[in-house]
């Protein structure tokens, strides 16, 4: 799956090239949230944007709510 990423306060759209890790359809069970998943590739350009998320994210990374990711 090839998808444009585009971060708050940053105009820059950045691509990956990632792998369809899980869809959730419309009226899941369990009250989950329709959408999908995206594996990033294992490169350099990738694990800087995932850097870049994860500063944006916060706190919200060590939270003991639940997410849906992998």
């Amino acid at each position: 799956m090839y998808v444009l990423i585009t971060l708050p306060d940053d105009p820059q759209r950045y691509p990956v090239a990632g792998k369809v890790a899980w869809i959730t359809p419309a009226r899941a069970t369990g009250n989950r949230t329709q959408g999908v998943g995206i594996r990033f590739p294992k490169d350099e350009k990738s694990e800087q944007l995932k850097v870049k998320i994860e500063q944006i994210l916060g706190s919200a990374l060590s939270s003991d709510r639940p997410t849906q990711t992998i």
